[in-house]
């Protein structure tokens, strides 16, 4: 079987790469093409119909995106090129290869105003740029590739990259109280929890699975400052946390309150890890001041 992912540098891709590298059960049997932006630039139609048609790939995963949400605000036109007007490419040039795709999409194609976690069939309402190309991304990949499934997910987190996580043990060095949002409730996602989410939805891929939509996210569901506290906790940092509300902080883009994805309909079919602590512990481990 053979699999080609583009973003190989972020987060989800170098997740990837070290499942791999441990010789991770879900890796058996799996020949990983893992692209990086220069091999494969996703908003060049041509390039990417020749990269995917050179290697033939069975499944194409895309982890590359535009994820800076606050400067999309202010750059909507790569943003929706990059998350959006590129998936429509995909899809095209997937159907026409007859490759399946495997998108990452993002929690935040929801407004937050829910008071329980959201399913699938949830109608979308993103408040932000990033969060409209991110859902228009969806519905172009879709309508140009049916056979597409698309992954939600939130907060994520890992050793590599920019991230939550990383960025609280960097502050910890110098700051002796940082404040941090106590409103808003999401579910922390460790990358390679959800890399081996999507190999474990490549190993048992059926007919059936074709145009599905999946929620997958970390438990349990906890605010900023509740997970900022088990960070510090785990990595043994002294440090006083002062918990504040949203508009604490002026940021040019806005948050959902709430991002609680209901995973009930990926858990219901495969075993799936999702406890964020254990994705803490290992990211603390392997890169304890967040460098």
């Amino acid at each position: 079987m053979r699999v080609a992912l583009s973003g190989r540098e972020g987060q989800l891709g170098q997740s990837f790469k070290k499942i791999f590298a441990q010789k991770h059960h879900l890796s058996k049997g799996i020949e990983l093409i893992a692209l990086s932006r220069t091999d494969l630039d996703i908003t060049n139609k041509k390039k990417l119909e020749d990269k995917l048609g050179q290697y033939r790939p069975d499944f194409f995963i895309n982890a590359a995106a535009y994820t800076q949400v606050d400067s999309a605000e202010d750059h909507k036109e790569k943003a929706f090129a990059i998350n959006a007007d590129a998936l429509e490419s995909i899809g095209d040039v997937c159907e026409r290869l007859k490759v399946i795709p495997f998108h990452i999409s993002t929690d935040y194609v929801f407004n937050g105003e829910k008071s329980t976690p959201y399913v699938e069939e949830d109608i979308t309402d993103p408040i932000n740029v990033y969060g409209q190309s991110k859902l228009v991304g969806e519905k172009k990949l879709l309508e140009a590739c049916p056979s597409a499934i698309i992954l939600r997910t939130s907060w994520l987190f890992s050793e590599f990259g920019q991230n939550f996580l990383k960025t609280m043990l960097k502050l910890s060095s110098t700051k002796e109280e940082l404040s941090i949002i106590d409103d808003q409730i999401g579910g922390p996602t460790y990358a390679p929890h959800l890399a081996q989410a999507l190999l474990k939805l490549i190993h048992s891929y059926t007919k059936e699975d074709k145009g599905q939509l999946y929620h997958f996210s970390g438990q349990p569901f906890v605010s900023w400052y509740e997970f900022a506290h088990s960070i510090f906790e785990d990595a043994k940092v002294p440090i006083s946390l002062e918990k504040v509300n949203s508009d604490f902080f002026s940021t040019k883009a806005k948050r959902p309150m709430s991002s609680r994805l209901d995973c009930s309909k990926i858990q219901e079919r495969l075993d799936l890890e999702n406890n964020w602590r254990e994705g803490v512990r290992e990211s603390i481990s392997q890169n304890p001041k967040g460098l």
